[in-house]
């Protein structure tokens, strides 16, 4: 989790919101009478300030790149740049992760601007009057008086002009094959397995899993415990399936460790007030819709119970074990591998997922609706206390050997993949949705 502000001109920001993204290291520089700053929190590699400078290129960027050999390169962000160097603007289609990214290059007078697949980290962009500006918060943007402000969009590639600041080039770097010639759930294991591990292995800091007793926490829990990865657990009570939590938790092929698994039973209302109220103060309002344009406004997020609870759990988590630096999220286990789910801002997720997935790919939720909205919860909250979440269920090769899978497999049950593999290994589940904070839905 990183944050950055850049900017040329003398146009200035606070930077109050994401120094808390990056909580290890700051660092402003001017290169070619650009403003660069960047908020540092150092989990890969060696420790790292950013922006990088290599000859004419500027790069800087906040994620993680899961498949950065780092006995080649000494931390991630190289990868990136020599990726560029090796193909140029196609870049992003080699990179494996969760990040938002900008690249300069002064020799070739452009400037690129790149999210993954599905837009897990946040970023804002503005350009107006040869002026520009690029951020992970809009605030950021907005005190640095920039009006037409927009946020990028999930798997998508700019490419801007240095000179005119015109638009050179603007495509989706990602593309998903439709051909369902998968005959069983094998290959779909094997890629969650690896989603879990490449996010989560050898990490030098303490791994905070927000545990229900839904779906998609728990099979989270459940690789983590076969993978022998440690993690410390929180779990709010309100309305959970509390004989699920226990057997969880007390899994005979799991060593419980009673400091490490915190329960409570749900939110006192003076909890629940502190909570708004270091929302509002030290969080980018975020909004929930159908797409990422305003005008689709359904709800705001302040108003969500489940952001009010995802921030007492955070604060809490981080006073008992402050060297919690990584979250692990469910995102993504209802917008994209339900189609029973019901809970939306305008379209549902597909009924049944048909023999031709051309008529219904995608479906609102896969990119955006819920999926987007949410992942705006998980990352201003998170960023909020210096913490980065991964998202083992948006991983691209998981996603893709999903889509593969026939649709009777697809359709077979809730959740069919994510409830084969409870199965498989007896992890404790039931058969019903309940969202975070208490959301019971069939």
């Amino acid at each position: 989790m990183c944050g950055f502000f850049v900017s040329n001109g003398k146009t200035k920001s606070k930077y109050s919101k994401i120094e808390a993204r990056g909580p290890d290291f700051s660092n402003n520089v001017f290169i070619n009478d650009i403003n660069f700053y960047h908020t540092l929190l150092s989990l890969t590699g060696e420790f790292t300030p950013q922006p990088i400078v290599d000859e004419d290129i500027v790069c800087l960027f906040n994620g993680e790149i899961y498949n950065a050999d780092l006995k080649k390169f000494s931390s991630d962000i190289y990868k990136i740049i020599e990726t560029y160097k090796e193909i140029g603007v196609n870049f992003v289609t080699e990179l494996d992760g969760e990040f938002a990214l900008v690249l300069f290059d002064f020799k070739k007078n452009i400037l690129i601007l790149a999210t993954d697949v599905f837009g897990t980290k946040p970023m804002h962009y503005a350009f107006e009057n040869q002026k520009f500006g690029i951020s992970s918060y809009e605030s950021c943007l907005q005190e640095a008086k920039f009006k037409q402000i927009k946020k990028a969009k999930p798997n998508e590639t700019l490419v801007y002009d240095l000179k005119t600041f015109e638009i050179l080039n603007i495509f989706n770097h990602t593309e998903f094959t439709l051909e369902q010639n998968k005959n069983n759930f094998e290959d779909w294991d094997a890629a969650l397995i690896s989603s879990v591990e490449k996010r989560f292995s050898n990490l030098q800091c303490d791994l905070l899993l927000p545990l229900s007793s839904g779906h998609d926490s728990g099979l989270i829990s459940c690789i983590l415990n076969l993978l022998e990865i440690p993690y410390i657990s929180y779990s709010i009570n309100k309305k959970e399936e509390k004989s699920i939590l226990k057997e969880r938790l007390f899994l005979k092929d799991k060593i419980f460790e009673p400091e490490k698994s915190i329960q409570i039973d749900k939110l006192k209302e003076i909890d629940k007030e502190m909570s708004q109220n270091f929302l509002k103060e030290n969080i980018d309002e975020f909004y929930y819709g159908s797409n990422l344009e305003k005008s689709f406004i359904v709800s705001r997020g302040f108003d969500d119970p489940g952001a009010v609870a995802l921030t007492f759990l955070l604060n809490d988590s981080k006073k008992k074990f402050p060297n919690i630096k990584v979250v692990a999220s469910g995102q993504g286990g209802d917008e994209i591998y339900s189609n029973l789910q019901t809970y939306t801002f305008n379209s549902p997720n597909p009924l049944f997922f048909d023999e031709d997935l051309k008529s219904i790919f995608p479906w609102e939720n896969f990119f955006y609706g819920s999926n987007t909205s949410y992942l705006q919860k998980e990352e201003y909250i998170g960023g909020a206390f210096g913490l980065e979440t991964r998202y083992p269920f948006l991983d691209y090769k998981l996603v893709q050997t999903f889509l593969s899978l026939p649709n009777d497999l697809k359709s077979k049950v809730y959740k069919a993949p994510i409830t084969h593999i409870l199965k498989k290994y007896s992890f404790p589940y039931h058969d019903f949705k309940i969202g975070f904070y208490g959301y019971k839905r069939k």
